[in-house]
């Protein structure tokens, strides 16, 4: 116990998960409901102490599709997850399996850091924590096992860049040779819209004749509100809707891509990075000079309050709204 100690084992905690594989292995029970055999140690067979890999035998001669239509219920039904949230855990979960050199009934923490480290190394903050966020759902809730319960988040910084300037922005979209990212870029600055928002915005989301953008409006699972767009905005959409051919969303393009494409085209304009969210910071900075108070700012943004006596003392009507936004008379291109 001491020398268990000593190598910064916690001690109660390896107890009691070790019992909870025993009892599962003795009566015969895996995760998911599967059967277990085991070899009369307490251990569930070929993962007692003298094995480094954790033996999932639910996991056992079962292919990778087999493995995600099981995990796919579990995210369906157990957890009631929305369909976008389904398909990403499933498509990171797929990315992990395919990963492991070896069968997945024999996955273990070290194939969980390998794969890991290629996304903490060569992609985003956002990118990373989305893979832990996966790997914790697969097997806390489908393997019944807590192997992915010491991952840790990466936590938020908090971004200190001053927004970008409206000379810096025009020549970003000078610089675009599309007018799909146009559009996007148009969008960005006159709507608050986050990153994801934007580029799974489907068309019976927007209301042309308002100017009116109503995102989540779907989900059963994120807050759904309304923002606008100006008249600048307007007339990409309009003439970008026409040229295209739209199928479900508008931006058929993944949003870290989209992130690419501003920093490949911020470089050929000449300036600082400028990426969706510093769009949407340049937006909330750029109400506040048009006077628009805080409450309404937030309110396009999404940022509306949970509290009815907030909402109470505050307008947050589609017409109001709608009426503030007009007033302000937000401009990108001039």
């Amino acid at each position: 116990v001491e020398r268990a100690r000593e190598l910064g084992i916690d001690v109660p905690s390896y107890c009691q998960n070790s019992l909870k594989r025993g009892v599962a292995a003795l009566e015969g029970v895996g995760p998911s409901g599967n059967t277990v055999p085991h070899d009369g140690s307490g251990y569930p067979e070929g993962s007692g102490p003298s094995n480094q890999r954790v033996a999932f035998n639910c996991l056992r001669g079962k292919e990778v599709d087999d493995i995600l239509e099981e995990f796919r219920d579990v995210l369906e039904i157990d957890r009631d997850l929305a369909d976008r949230t389904v398909e990403q855990h499933l498509r990171n979960i797929r990315q992990f399996l395919e990963f492991v050199d070896g069968p997945p009934s024999e996955i273990d923490k070290t194939d969980m850091r390998d794969w890991l480290r290629e996304w903490k190394e060569n992609y985003a903050e956002s990118a990373y924590a989305n893979k832990v966020k996966s790997l914790r759902v697969f097997f806390d809730d489908y393997l019944g096992s807590d192997m992915a319960k010491s991952l840790s988040m990466p936590q938020p910084r908090k971004n200190s860049k001053n927004p970008p300037s409206p000379e810096a922005i025009r020549k970003l979209y000078e610089a675009f040779d599309t007018l799909r990212d146009e559009t996007s870029l148009l969008l960005f600055a006159t709507t608050g819209l986050r990153r994801n928002e934007l580029y799974h915005l489907t068309r019976d989301e927007v209301d042309l004749d308002k100017r009116m953008i109503t995102p989540n409006k779907d989900s059963r699972t994120k807050k759904t509100y309304v923002t606008f767009y100006n008249e600048e905005a307007e007339r990409h959409l309009e003439k970008y809707l026409d040229e295209s051919e739209i199928q479900e969303e508008i931006f058929p393009i993944r949003a870290r891509s989209a992130n690419r494409i501003y920093r490949k085209y911020s470089k050929e304009a000449g300036v600082e990075t400028i990426t969706p969210q510093d769009l949407r910071v340049w937006f909330s900075e750029e109400m506040k000079k048009l006077g628009v108070s805080g409450e309404y700012i937030d309110a396009f943004c999404g940022r509306l309050p949970r509290s009815v006596r907030a909402r109470h003392y505050t307008d947050y009507s589609e017409e109001r709204l709608k009426e503030v936004y007009e007033r302000a008379g937000i401009k990108v291109l001039g």
